[in-house]
């Protein structure tokens, strides 16, 4: 388990669902960060449990508007992009 405060807020990064679940949650963890919404518990590409903090779009005058992700891991994951990893 990883912890990391986030403007006062400890945000966790689990290594297993029984990590995640010995920390008193119960919620349901999702597949899939790609499918993810703000304030899920989602498994990144590596096996870990993050929380999806912030979802936003990019868009650029001629270019695709991307999706963004912000984790609690400390990283950014593009739903068009090959992985979002914890470790």
């Amino acid at each position: 388990m990883d912890l990391k405060t986030i403007k006062s807020v400890n945000h966790y990064l689990f290594d297993n669902l029984e990590e995640y679940k010995a920390f008193g949650n119960s919620g349901v963890v999702k597949s899939s960060w790609r499918n993810g919404d703000e304030g899920d518990w989602v498994y990144t590409d590596d096996g870990y449990i993050c929380q999806i903090l912030k979802k936003s779009s990019v868009s650029h005058p001629g270019y695709k508007k991307k999706r963004t992700i912000k984790a609690n891991n400390g990283r950014d994951g593009h739903r068009n992009r090959l992985s979002l990893e914890g470790g």
